[in-house]
């Protein structure tokens, strides 16, 4: 069983209403339960990764809680997906400074089983819930927790980039549009998705442009095999204590950033020894952290062989793939490749909620086999 450590900032600080005092961190921990990667910090709670949020029962119609963004670029607000009794009811931007957000217009029954998740991703910036406020008729409750648990590893494919957008292919649409935070949904990428369907909590480290040993833009530093190395190999506690997780399953989808620089300059190859000593680090790191979950190694839909011209990306990320999983010779480990995707496409050529939709249906099929879920 395995502790964050403080890489994520998401702070929550409770009060039940104006008129009560403040909550204690005993009773906050009666109150509600953390989902995703959380831990808490100086007497809250902290996240800045897809997917990680509060979920609780609410007994009455009056809840507000105050939040304070900290984005690192203007107009690129985080936002928090509102779930309420198992339904998706929309998001709600969390800009650079403090706000109350009122959510009783969400609570229409009596009873009440609330999700707020983080739906954008670590390159957007961090959301701090600072405190909840109740009217003297309204009660929380936790929610159980989730008994399966699923971790995540990726990149874009897995943050949800651009999936609220709908473009055609050119000549009749230009999916080249940069990255805005409005249009990326984590609640509807397949990880999400899927994790829903599974009925397990989702654990989910991804950051768009990061890869195994090199990023989409040829940088090698912060790749996400380091940043997941490090996590995991900080120690396994912090001060004021951390939600624990144990996943019985760590699915993994990267390598595509990795041949990013290749549709840029054809000679710019991925270093293949690189690229599955990498991986390989990666595995050791996962297999010590939590030695008996399995491990899928998805081959994602975003490569193809047919561009750029006679480059075979995604033949060469399969090959390379299988071959870590021989180096590795494990029954634990195994290997899925998802159907590479088609138009339309969400921005910059990222998959629609629609393909996430069907990246979910495939993978879950093996997901099921694998762990008899």
């Amino acid at each position: 069983m395995i502790r964050l450590f403080s890489l994520i900032l998401f702070v929550l600080f409770p009060y039940l209403s104006r008129s009560q005092p403040t909550l204690s961190q005993l009773m906050l921990d009666s109150l509600v339960h953390t989902e995703g990667i959380i831990i808490k910090e100086n007497g809250g709670l902290t996240s800045i990764f897809s997917g990680g949020g509060i979920h609780f029962h609410c007994i009455g119609s009056s809840l507000k809680i105050v939040v304070e963004g900290k984005q690192k670029t203007k107009g690129q607000p985080d936002y928090i997906a509102i779930e309420v009794n198992g339904k998706y009811k929309g998001k709600l931007a969390i800009f650079n400074k403090q706000d109350t957000l009122t959510l009783d217009s969400f609570l229409t029954e009596q009873h009440n089983r609330v999700k707020l998740l983080k739906i954008t991703e670590a390159m957007v910036g961090q959301i701090r819930v600072k405190s909840i406020f109740a009217s003297k008729s309204t009660i929380l409750k936790p929610l159980q927790k989730q008994e399966r648990q699923v971790l995540w590893i990726g990149n874009s494919l897995t943050c949800g980039y651009g999936n609220e957008r709908i473009i055609e292919a050119p000549p009749l649409g230009n999916p080249s549009t940069g990255f805005h935070s409005i249009n990326e949904n984590n609640y509807y990428a397949w990880s999400s998705i899927t994790s829903r369907k599974l009925a397990a909590e989702a654990f989910q480290l991804c950051w768009s442009g990061k890869g195994v040993y090199r990023n989409f833009d040829g940088s090698d530093t912060a790749t996400m095999v380091h940043l997941t190395n490090q996590i995991l190999k900080s120690g396994t506690s912090i001060e004021d204590g951390l939600e624990t997780w144990s996943p019985e399953l760590i699915v993994i989808n990267l390598g595509t950033n990795d041949f990013g620089p290749e549709l840029y300059n054809k000679k710019d190859t991925v270093q293949k020894n690189k690229f599955i000593s990498g991986y390989l680090s990666l595995l050791s790191t996962l297999n010590y952290s939590f030695p008996s979950a399995q491990i899928l190694i998805v081959l994602g839909n975003a490569l193809s062989d047919d561009f750029p011209s006679q480059t075979y990306r995604l033949t060469r990320c399969r090959k390379y793939l299988k071959e870590i999983i021989r180096k590795k010779r494990s029954n634990k480990i195994h290997f899925f490749e998802l159907t590479v995707q088609k138009g339309p496409y969400g921005e910059d050529w990222h998959p629609t909620i629609a393909t996430h939709q069907l990246m979910s249906k495939e993978i879950t099929k093996k997901i099921q086999k694998i762990m008899n879920w």
